[in-house]
């Protein structure tokens, strides 16, 4: 999978409630490649749709949604974690 096809379904799952502010991609962990993706969430309902879009995904191996960001409810700031073989 290409890096735009990557960012292309993450962007895809992201509702309007999301808005990413950035991404960091290239690290490896646990013989992975990690994509980590930094917003701001309006609910987080919206936030936690999203994780489980990126979950459900199969190309992601593991998704991991740091609890420090589900401590609000509205205008929650996020950083996601995404491990994989892409």
């Amino acid at each position: 999978i290409s890096i735009y096809q990557l960012f292309e379904k993450v962007l895809s799952g992201k509702g309007s409630v999301i808005k990413i502010n950035s991404f960091f991609y290239g690290a490896e962990r646990d013989g992975l490649k990690e994509l980590k993706i930094s917003g701001i969430a309006g609910t987080r309902e919206g936030l936690l749709s999203f994780s489980k879009y990126l979950e459900n995904e199969k190309i992601f191996k593991k998704v991991e949604v740091p609890i420090s960001s589900l401590t609000k409810y509205k205008n929650l700031e996020f950083t996601i974690s995404i491990l994989g073989n892409f």
